[in-house]
């Protein structure tokens, strides 16, 4: 499975279909999906969801407030107290700003005694973040991973989302690749894709999801149902490339044992970084854990 899958805070209801879908990931949404009105409640509600997201055997992430508002702070208490193990952290920007929310989770961890620290998703949504990208991923032990937020980029630039992302040539493929990266450059799990907001453009969709895996992420953010199946169908390791990976590293071995070190494989030329990949390719296919860069899509 290669979804996060955003659930509102708010919606008890929304939770309880979330947990029953094939999603990697809830992420319990504290920021845009709750009206401000609202923040105080879904904070109080928190601990009972999380229970809901740890029961299902799901991977439990928050996403608080910006570091820019008033309410992260509460957010962040609200969150370790639930037993997050993870937060999202909407337009991450500044070293400074990261080393301060690091400060807040090392009170509220000493405050409920939590056994191990609380880990981050950075959410790059600026034009700044963008800017500060390698650094903001490198600054902390708590980074985990980073992700872009296209969206609130766009809106940073004054470019419309639909510009951006369904015209074509799409833009921000850049973006992405620099993210996956600085991701590998800083020793971190590969990136989470960025949401695609238009849910009823399945063609639109699809040819994002595979611009993510093309790049190296790990799996893609997602805001609906309908679509957790595209991603984790892109994302799946298919018979045919397991195959492929089995050929590869068999002749390989076979190779090696001749006393050659290169050969072709399906007319491409094979040496020790093409059998690398393959071997991970088999690894990840058998539910082996490698290290950052190891597992995803070529």
């Amino acid at each position: 499975m290669s979804c996060l899958l955003f659930v509102p805070a708010t919606e008890r209801r929304k939770l309880e279909k979330a947990v029953t879908l094939p999603c990697r990931g809830i992420v319990l949404d504290l920021e845009d999906a709750v009206a401000p009105g609202r923040k105080a409640d879904a904070r109080d509600g928190l601990a009972e969801l999380a229970r809901a997201v740890r029961g299902a055997g799901r991977e439990l992430y928050v996403r608080v407030n910006g570091l820019h508002t008033e309410s992260w702070r509460e957010d962040v208490a609200a969150a370790v107290a639930a037993g997050a193990p993870a937060l999202l952290v909407p337009k991450a920007e500044s070293h400074e700003g990261i080393a301060e929310l690091g400060a807040a989770l090392d009170a509220a961890e000493q405050i409920t005694g939590a056994a191990r620290k609380t880990t981050l998703v950075l959410l790059i949504e600026t034009a700044r973040g963008v800017l500060a990208m390698e650094r903001l991923l490198a600054g902390s032990p708590r980074v985990a991973a980073g992700c872009l937020g296209l969206a609130d980029l766009s809106l940073d630039l004054g470019i419309s989302w639909d510009a951006a992302l369904r015209e074509r040539p799409a833009l921000y493929v850049e973006q992405r690749l620099r993210l996956s990266l600085a991701s590998r450059a800083a020793g971190i799990e590969k990136p989470w894709d960025a949401v695609y907001m238009n849910i009823g453009d399945g063609a639109g969709f699809a040819d994002d999801v595979r611009l993510g895996r093309r790049v190296g992420c790990q799996g893609k953010l997602v805001v609906h149902p309908s679509q957790i199946e595209p991603v984790n169908a892109a994302y799946r390791i298919g018979d045919d490339e397991l195959k492929r990976a089995q050929r590869i590293v068999e002749s390989f071995e076979r190779a090696v044992e001749r006393g050659s070190g290169a050969l072709t494989v399906d007319g491409m030329l094979v040496d020790e970084p093409v059998v690398a990949r393959a071997r991970a390719v088999l690894a990840t296919a058998e539910g082996v854990v490698n290290a950052p860069g190891a597992s995803g899509g070529a």
